[in-house]
């Protein structure tokens, strides 16, 4: 080692100190947010494409119908509010 140097020491957060291995993994994962749906854009060439046209409205209906119908035969009321 060259006089006057000094090797460089890495001293770990407080938080890593005292938190778990399983907290930290959790940590570097991405995270579901919840942002309002003004932010989100469209952008060109994206493969599917919504249409809010008289299709979509049946297609709405059909699954309104089958959500009552599921929850009069079952009593599940979790699924239709």
């Amino acid at each position: 080692m060259a006089k006057g140097k000094r090797p460089e020491i890495i001293l770990p957060k407080l938080d890593e100190l005292f938190s778990s291995q399983e907290s930290r993994e959790e940590e570097r994962l991405s995270k579901i947010r919840d942002i309002p749906i003004e932010m989100i854009d469209d952008f060109p060439k994206h493969p599917f494409k919504v249409q809010d046209d008289e299709d979509m409205m049946q297609q709405v209906e059909s699954a309104l119908l089958l959500v009552k119908e599921h929850t009069a035969r079952t009593g599940n009321r979790w699924l239709y509010r």
